[in-house]
């Protein structure tokens, strides 16, 4: 189960144009976008979100949500300044990829109106982790050493696979062609090793729950398996049940041994 994240801008007036997007990722370069100030105050309401949540019928949270955006909204003289700083960051700090990250920036600005704001949805993230503090920490951090033109617990950027820690992908509803060379370049680049690094197992607080909740049934059909097999004998009834029963039991000891291992990791690397 993947988590996606996405960079668009809108309008009160017109139709979202989808620009980026990435799968279990949040790109480097879309961080630099983004001010301290700006992020800190969606933190708070992020916060307030969830309390609410909490603490009202699905009913009113529906209302709720109507008119309380969980996306982070960047005007136009907001992402000029902060993509200004990024530049300089990314140049001193990462020059070999300059080039793409000046790239990235045109895409936005020749498609950037007066009227609309750049939006990044990325709350969908925070699902990896155990709590909020424990999603936003490396991100408040990354942002203020960009501000600062520092290089201290950048870990978001991987120079091996530039588009999904960088740019992130153009989306599939981009109207505009998504052949700009150097982007293309990235996607060829993209190491194989990288790749394969997708098929990793993944921790999700809500997918261990599911496998957990599985195996906890799995002996109940285990019981049924036994009485059937007293009455009945090896009917046909009887076999399928217990055949599904063993499948259930592989596939949820194997969800939580991969949900382990995916754990490890994440650990491993903040």
């Amino acid at each position: 189960m993947g988590h996606r994240s996405y960079l668009y801008l809108t309008s009160k007036d017109e139709e979202k144009v989808d620009l980026f997007e990435a799968n279990n990722s949040l790109p480097f370069f879309w961080l630099t976008l983004i001010d301290n100030k700006t992020f800190n105050d969606k933190v708070k309401e992020w916060e307030a979100s969830i309390n609410y949540e909490l603490n009202h019928t699905e009913e009113a949270v529906e209302k709720y949500f109507e008119t309380h955006s969980l996306n982070i909204q960047i005007p136009i003289e907001d992402f000029k300044r902060n993509s200004s700083q990024g530049t300089l960051f990314v140049a001193k700090f990462y020059p070999e990829t300059i080039d793409l990250y000046k790239e990235f920036l045109v895409i936005i600005e020749r498609n950037f109106k007066n009227n609309q704001k750049l939006e990044i949805d990325i709350f969908q993230l925070s699902a990896f982790e155990e709590t909020l503090n424990e999603f936003t920490k490396p991100i408040i951090d990354t942002i203020k050493n960009i501000e600062e033109l520092k290089l201290e617990n950048v870990t978001f950027l991987n120079t091996d696979d530039l588009i999904a820690t960088g740019t992130g992908f153009i989306s599939i509803f981009f109207k505009e062609n998504s052949a700009s060379p150097l982007y293309q370049e990235a996607i060829r680049n993209r190491k194989k090793t990288v790749v394969e690094d997708k098929k990793r197992d993944v921790y999700n607080k809500q997918e261990l729950f599911i496998v957990i909740i599985i195996l906890i049934i799995c002996p109940v059909f285990t019981y049924v398996t036994f009485v059937g097999f007293k009455k009945d004998g090896f009917s046909f009834s009887v076999i399928l049940i217990g055949i599904f029963n063993i499948l259930f039991y592989m596939f949820s000891l194997g969800g939580i041994k991969s949900q382990i291992k995916g754990y490890k990791e994440l650990k491993k690397n903040k």
